[in-house]
């Protein structure tokens, strides 16, 4: 098979743009490789195949770009007939417990959102993410959130450092810890994405104080500080 890179390139930009979290022009990569004649599911494809390079949080946030231009959800074929879970289907009727101790009431929202982004999504993340990686139980919920937030705050991916900043704060975190952290990582972090991170902090964490951690769980898109969203 012989590739057209001028062609290509369109879809090698989307790798590239997902790469960079400072990039802020995915959306317009997959409009113009639409544009083009790429079909969604070959757009999206693209994304999937940047999560060994590139990880999941920007393959979360680049498929629901995709998703916000697309007239549907994206399509796969299935073995399995419609309606008629398969057996990992069925294994995901209880997800692993890092996931729901992260996420908790807004644990059904979440997944929901992930398999609109596309089928393969939520399996990849609930069975390695949640399932292989953070159930290993070296580490303590605790500890691998607060590494989740060190590693989101760093590569500036405001929408799951909202959601893991929210994780820190359920599971063992106070505000003023989660405080002293991201004082302690502002050498690593961008201002304006550190800044962001201490406002969700003393929001959230006044909420925690009053005994009921926000329930909005939503991956659907980016949104303000005071709103607030949820993301894997």
């Amino acid at each position: 098979m012989t590739i057209d890179p001028d062609r290509f390139r369109m879809l090698a930009q989307i790798a590239a743009r997902i790469a960079d979290p400072a990039s802020r022009a995915v959306s317009e990569s997959i409009e113009v490789a639409r544009a083009a004649g790429f079909s969604t599911e070959m757009i999206a494809e693209t994304i999937l195949q940047g999560i060994p390079y590139s990880g999941f949080p920007g393959a979360v946030e680049a498929l629901g770009a995709l998703r916000g231009g697309a007239s549907g959800t994206c399509e796969k074929n299935q073995s399995t007939p419609a309606g008629e879970p398969n057996a990992r289907q069925q294994k995901h009727d209880d997800p692993p417990p890092a996931f729901v101790a992260v996420y908790r009431e807004g644990s059904d929202a979440v997944r929901s959102a992930l398999r609109a982004r596309h089928p393969d999504l939520e399996r990849w993340i609930l069975d390695f993410a949640y399932g292989e990686v953070m159930g290993r139980g070296i580490l303590t919920l605790a500890e691998l959130e607060g590494l989740a937030v060190a590693s989101l705050l760093a590569q500036r991916r405001k929408t799951p450092l909202h959601s893991h900043l929210r994780g820190a704060l359920r599971n063992g975190w106070s505000a003023e810890a989660l405080s002293t952290l991201l004082r302690h990582l502002e050498p690593e972090a961008d201002p304006e994405i550190l800044a962001f991170a201490r406002a969700v902090v003393a929001r959230e964490g006044h909420v925690a104080r009053e005994g009921h951690v926000a329930r909005e769980d939503h991956v659907s898109r980016e949104r303000p500080v005071a709103e607030g969203s949820e993301e894997s």
